[in-house]
């Protein structure tokens, strides 16, 4: 990343370094390690690129070009994905959290709700040929939501084995996933309440986790959530209560 500059660069390796020493979460841990070799590396290429850029103009003028394309491109894909949530129908959200961070939040969020017809993580998945429920719920970009002081920017998660109404267990599913040796990768399970890279996410050993589902004659679906989760923090017991009413958001 060009544009941070040398001082840029070297701030992020020395936090990134802090995070790897002082976090017991192993992949927190074993994320910011990754952190602190890239940026360590991109650091070096950098004092050495200025270094060339200073001696051959014409590099610089095509660093220039080569940032200003890649902020285009970063400009093109926010707004993409503001129009994505922008078309998204809005769920109510009930939100409570315990444990590293303490709060309530309750309001409109926009959602996906979706069924995927294959939700399986890999070959031997006991849950193979199932459907697989997909919730996200997304703030958008510029909300300045809280809980407890932190910022909240979403949530999502999968129920495995869906099947329509019902409770579901997700540390049962995951630990059965575990066994079998294709568990999914729960980067993307995640509770986002923090800074970038300080969200928590779901793990099967956490503790109990429980999705119930229901739905009413008019189609309103909603979904009672428990769920335990683990992040560079600490520990983070959420329930909430989602609610999507008709069949919107729903598929």
């Amino acid at each position: 990343m060009g544009n941070e500059g040398l001082g840029g660069l070297a701030k992020r390796w020395l936090t990134s370094k802090v995070k790897e020493l002082t976090t017991a979460d192993r992949r927190v841990r074993e994320a910011a390690e990754y952190e602190a070799e890239e940026s360590g590396r991109q650091f070096r290429n950098e004092a050495a690129g200025e270094a060339l850029m200073t001696a051959i103009p014409g590099l610089r003028r095509l660093r220039d070009r080569q940032v200003e394309h890649a902020e285009r491109a970063e400009a093109e894909r926010e707004r993409r994905v503001a129009e994505e949530l922008a078309a998204r129908p809005v769920a109510g959200l009930r939100l409570r959290v315990s444990g590293a961070v303490s709060g309530e939040w309750s309001g409109p969020i926009p959602a996906s709700v979706v069924v995927d017809p294959d939700g399986s993580a890999g070959d031997g998945d006991p849950y193979a040929g199932q459907d697989a429920l997909l919730v996200d719920l997304r703030l958008p970009a510029g909300a300045d939501e809280r809980i407890g002081g932190q910022r909240f920017a979403g949530w999502t998660f999968v129920v495995p084995g869906f099947s329509g109404d019902g409770v579901y267990d997700l540390a049962e599913s995951g630990l059965a996933r575990r066994a079998a040796d294709c568990e999914p990768e729960y980067i993307d399970w995640e509770l986002s309440i923090g800074g970038d890279g300080e969200g928590f996410y779901f793990q099967p050993d956490a503790g109990p986790t429980t999705v119930h589902v229901s739905t009413a004659p008019d189609g309103t679906r909603t979904l009672v959530v428990t769920m335990s989760l683990l992040g560079a923090a600490g520990e983070l017991r959420a329930s909430a209560e989602l609610v999507v009413a008709g069949t919107a958001g729903v598929s």
